[in-house]
This record gives C-alpha cells, structure tokens and sequence, in this order.
C-alpha cells in the first residue's frame, strides 16, 4: 500500500510500472501438503483458521498448541483403550463365570442386547444368551466341577433370559416367529432338564445339594469321653455362610472308632447323624466276613428300613443256617418291629433280611453276634441318623405302600404313593412293569414294559432265558424298590441285566435303572447282537408322539423304522384313558427310537453293550396331564433313580475322614448341606 501511496503523491505515473510489472511476472508456489494439513488441524481443534501468536520453539516442532496436543493424547488413548476392549470381549467368548475374562464377555451381551431393534429381535437375543448360559452350565457339570455360587448365577441369569422371551411370546402369540420361539424355548428347557439330571447324579453331594448357611449344630461324644476343648463332651454353635463349622477335637486312642454325634436343625428340619460313617465294609471279625446293604447312615423318625445282611466265611465254608443276634444297644430302634435283640438264621447262602425302624431321635448303633461254634462278636454293623421335621416344617405327603403276594410263578409286587401304582408279576417274566395305573381309577393305565432279551422269539437268544424276581429291595414311607434280574444266552455268551423300580411319594412316575453286567464266553462280534436286543419295547396309544412327531407318520405298512434319538427331545408321549403317558431317558439312553404297528422299541447302536462292558441306563414312565408333561420330565430328570429318596434333612460331611484321623488334638471341619433345597431348584424358581 506504500508503494501505491508514493506513486499517488509523486505525481510521476508510469515510474514503478516495470518494477510491477515484474512482480506479477512471478509464478504462484502453493503451501507444501504437510503445512496445510497442520493448519487445518488446528483450525478443527481450536477453531482458529490462523496463526495469531508467535510460537515457542515446542510450538513450531509439532505445529501444535499444548491443549490441542493433550486432546489428541486424550484420543489416542481412548482409541487405545477401545481395541483394547473389544480385543478382550472377543478372547472372551469361551470364558465362564468365576474367571478373570468372563467380565468382557458380559459387557459384550450386554452391549449387544442394547443395539436389539424390535420386541422379537430382543427375545431372539435373550433366547441365544439362555442358551450360552446352559453352555456354561454343561461345562461345569461336564467336569464336576459345581461351586453353588456360579450355579445360582447362571440359574439367575437364565431365568431372567427366559421370562423376557416368555413375555414377548404372549405379547405375540399369533406372529410366526413367536411360534418359532416358542418351539426353540421349549428345546432350551429340555435340554437344560437333561443337564440338570447329570448334575443330580453326580457322586458328590456338592453337585446337588445346597449349603446350610447358618445352621443350628450340637456335637456330642456318645462313648461319654470329652474330647473337645476344655474337656467338654458336647459343644454347640452355628454353621458358616457356606455350611462349614470348624471345631477342635482331641483322639485319645487310635484304635477305638470316635463315636461322635452332630444335631443339625434349620428351617425346620433336624438331623441327628454320625460324624463319621460306620466303618468299611465287609466287617471282618477271624474268619468271618459280614456286608449291610444299602449303606445308608440316616432314615427318617418313624420309618421302617429293609436291609440284607450276607454272612460269608474266608477261605470257603458254609455259613447257611448260622444263628444271628442283632441288637439296638442306644435303644433308639425296633429291630423287626420288636426292641431288644432280634434272634434269626442265616439262609442257605448266608443271607438274611431285616428291617429297622427309628422310635426316637438319636443315632441307632446296632451291633451283631454271630453263633459259629463259639459265639463272635462282629461290634456295630449298622450305624444309622435320625432326621425329622419340626414344628413350621413343610408338611409331609402321602407315602408309599408295597405289597408282595407270593405266587405259583413268582411273586406279585405292588407299589402304590397315592398318585400312581406301579405292578410287577412273576407270571409275566419279559415284562420289568406289568402295568403303571393312576391310584384309584384302574382305566389310565400303561405297560407292560419289557426288555426283548425275555421276550420269547427275540432273534440272537439261542439258549434259555432267566429271570429273577420281581423282589422286594426296600420299603419305608418315603419310597420303595423292587427288582427284575434276567439272564440269557445269546450264542456262546450271556447277557446279565439287573432292573430296579423305584417309586417315590409324591410323583407321577416311576424310575427304572438299568445294569447290564459283564458276561460270561467269548468276546462276541458287533453285529451277533440283533440291535433290538439291548432295549425295551412300550405299547403305543392312538397319538404316540416322539419328540412331538407322530409316531403313525414315521413308518409305513408296519415296517420297523428308526428314527435317531433327538437329544433335545429324549422322550416319547403317548395317550392313554385321556391321559398322557412318557417315557424318557436323561442323560444316557438309547441311540434310537424303533417303530413298528405295535410297539416303540429303544435300540442301541451295534456293540454299544457287549459283553465285558457294564453299562448303566435309566429311564422313567409316568403320567400327565398334556399340559404338565414338561414339568414331569423336568422333575423325573432331577431325580435320582434306584435309590430311595428323601427330600429333607441334612447331610453331613467331615473332614479329615475317619481313617485320616490322628492321635491327639487336631481340627475338624463339618459341611452341611440341605437335602431339602437342591441347586436345581435356582433353575425353577428365580431367587
């Protein structure tokens, strides 16, 4: 602007014309790329399009004022940490609950189910993560490894999965794709009652029962010694939040087994058991050799117990016909409904049976004394509990009779629980149940169930068949047993199978397990076995369903057909007076379903039960209302069959075990679990 200035007031127009001339002459050079990406980013950041300051010497080598350079720290880092997350919730996917990823793993659900558009998306999303949650629930179960605390989680987190999908199919229930959820639910819960059962029949009670936090405790020496602190013979006190109550204990000679006593009460349950179980068996006094069967330590107040006693003698002899004296020496017992001691013989193999039932709380100590040319004393054989249900306890249901009536051809076992009656006929010898009828209306009835081995004609059985029983196993006013034994000779070799029916008060079914022992010859190979053989046949009723499939559309002109077990639909509904009838299996049962104009047969693949192999099976038959059939299969899987259930008291553990013990002062450890709240309860109820 000078210039021009000057040129105005020199009054000399043309003076400076060459040297503008020369300046227009100059050819426009463009700002280098890197200049002009640090001018737009500061003017992004700051918001100022140019350069009004000087800068410091930081200033002119990054080309940034220090708050636009922490804000691209800060974006960095956030940068930095987002891959960082969504790097961990991908390594988290095989995570499960209790370790370190499996809090990302969460995060991601829970991100996931944010960004689910419309009510049947979200209900699809919380159907996909029930699921996961029965994935980590079979993962536990898978390897035994069951810590209540991760089960309640999963249990709760399922339910609440569970009710939204429930809620939006009821909201939808005339939509397409609700039906498809509602399909795909019912599939979940079966499934999740299968894995339920393998938790049920895990051999530590850990896998089925929950701890009883907070549970009242009495101990008490019963030999009258004062083994605990300051030589006290009973002390009391609470169990822990996980069912645990430590306590100092002096042995005063390694030699004599403690006779130690624990009363627990809770929620109006009690419990008066051993500490330590009775000592192992067989009870080996000299040469003889005495085994009780079964190996139970506690029974209710007021209930009779059936229990064999089997006398054997070391190095061979008879024992048959020996004199036997059993005796109750706390006096808390009847021994065959009489006190005192009960005098018996032994039978012609040494065997002999007995029941037992509890008159007073307290712990029965029973002793035997065998007669054998001198008379032997054998000490405690049989050491049994007392549980009860105090005041406010839930109140009991109706329990179970058993009848047995001696016949030409075997015996006639009936068991009845009010609900249903289970029969057995020795006249019927293929038949494992003769008939399973509704208590009190003989129309809704069911059977016979039969295992082909003992059906007559059955190919591949090429010698006789045996069968023993049915025979009584237990009966008491909770539950009871009876038992089929068949034998027969296929070819060169014997196949052996020991069935037991149990019934339990209170339910709709019956349990019924399966043993197939190892047999006698040769090794046989896989398809000398008929597939049919290792399997029981069912009649069919007019709408005979497997997996919801009618059985009518699945074979043609009477041909047998198969059709592969489906795992989520391990069962099969048939009608009967009205009623629903099922049969089903858990975890473990036959590979497929046979269907012919008659029957249902369960199958096995070729070889899956040759001979040397023991296998163990176990189904249910019960039955339902249509509307309650899932419920009864969910209760039946929970169950353990073969075996007499009570579902209330304690259980009682301690640690170290009676053959660790040391003499002298050590600490003990008792866990408590109730046997009245199992972890599958979480599962139905959402606590």
């Amino acid at each position: 602007m000078r210039a021009t200035e000057d040129f105005e007031d020199t009054g000399r127009p043309g003076e400076y014309d060459d040297i503008v001339e020369g300046l227009k002459s100059i050819p426009a050079v463009e700002p280098r790329l890197a200049f002009r990406l640090k001018v737009a980013w500061r003017s992004r950041v700051t918001g100022d399009p140019g350069v009004r300051q000087a800068s410091t010497s930081r200033q002119k080598r990054t080309g940034l004022s220090p708050l636009p350079r922490a804000a691209a720290i800060a974006f960095a880092a956030v940068c930095v940490v987002l891959v960082l997350f969504f790097g961990l919730t991908l390594l988290s996917r095989g995570s499960h609950p209790g370790e370190t990823l499996y809090v990302f793993k969460v995060a991601r659900e829970n991100i996931s189910m944010a960004f689910s558009g419309d009510p049947l998306a979200r209900a699809r999303k919380n159907l996909d993560l029930a699921q996961e949650r029965l994935k980590e629930l079979d993962y536990f179960v898978s390897r035994k490894n069951i810590e209540p605390d991760r089960i309640k989680y999963i249990a709760r987190q399922y339910n609440e999965n569970k009710v939204q999908v429930q809620k939006v199919i009821a909201q939808k229930s005339a939509a397409p794709d609700s039906k498809m959820l509602a399909s795909e639910l019912q599939n979940l819960e079966t499934r999740k009652a299968g894995i339920l059962g393998r938790m049920a029949a895990l051999p530590s009670p850990a896998g089925f029962l929950t701890p009883a936090a907070g549970a009242g405790l009495s101990l008490r020496d019963a030999s009258g010694s004062q083994p605990f602190d300051g030589g006290l013979s009973d002390i009391s006190g609470h169990a822990d939040g996980s069912g645990r109550y430590d306590f100092d204990y002096v042995l005063s000679d390694k030699n004599k087994v403690p006779e130690l006593d624990a009363t627990v009460e809770l929620d109006g349950y009690k419990t008066t058991a051993p500490v330590f179980a009775p000592v192992e068996q067989p009870i080996t006094k000299g040469r003889l050799e005495a085994v009780v069967e079964p190996r139970k330590t506690v029974i209710a107040l007021g209930q009779s117990e059936l229990f064999a006693l089997k006398l054997d003698r070391k190095g061979g002899g008879n024992t048959g016909g020996t004199r036997l004296v059993l005796e109750d020496r706390s006096g808390t017992s009847l021994i065959n409904g009489q006190g005192g001691k009960a005098d018996m013989a032994a039978g012609t193999d040494g065997s002999c049976s007995f029941t037992v039932t509890k008159t007073s709380s307290g712990v029965s100590r029973i002793s035997l004394s065998v007669f054998d040319e001198t008379p032997v004393d054998m000490g405690d054989i049989l050491v049994l509990g007392t549980t009860e249900k105090e005041a406010g306890g839930i109140t009991q249901q109706s329990g179970v009779t058993s009848r047995v009536t001696p016949g030409a051809v075997g015996n006639r076992v009936e068991l009845d629980n009010g609900r249903v009656q289970v029969v057995a006929d020795g006249q019927s010898p293929h038949a494992i149940i003769k008939s399973l009828t509704e208590s009190g209306n003989k129309s809704i009835s069911t059977g016979p169930l039969e295992d082909m081995l003992a059906v007559p004609g059955v190919p591949g059985v090429r010698g006789p068949v045996e069968t023993k029983g049915p025979s009584l196993t237990y009966s008491n006013s909770d539950s009871a047993a009876y038992e089929v034994d068949i034998s027969a000779k296929l070819g060169k070799f014997t196949v052996h199978r020991v069935y037991v029916v149990s019934l339990v008060k209170g339910n709709d079914f019956v349990s019924i397990s399966c043993k197939t022992s190892e047999s006698s010859g040769p090794q046989p190979s896989e398809n000398s076995i008929p597939a049919s053989v290792p399997g029981i046949r069912l009649p069919r009723g007019d709408d005979t369903r497997i997996g919801g499939v009618p059985a009518g559309s699945l074979n043609k002109d009477g041909q047998r057909t198969t059709i592969p077990v489906d795992s989520a639909y391990p069962f099969v509904t048939y009608k009967s007076g009205g009623r629903g009838v099922v049969l089903c299996y858990p975890a473990e049962g036959p590979d497929s379903w046979e269907v012919d104009n008659g029957f249902i047969y369960t199958s096995y693949a070729e070889g899956a039960n040759l001979p040397g192999v023991i296998s163990e099976t176990t189904s249910f038959l019960g039955l339902s209302n249509e509307a309650d059939v899932q419920s009864m299969i969910d209760k039946a899987l929970e169950t353990r069959a073969g075996e007499p259930w009570q579902d209330w008291g304690f259980e009682i553990e301690c640690a170290p075990a009676l053959r660790n013990l040391r003499q002298g002062r050590q600490r003990l450890t008792l866990t408590i679990r109730k046997k009245y709240q199992k972890l599958s309860d979480y599962f139905v109820n959402n606590r």
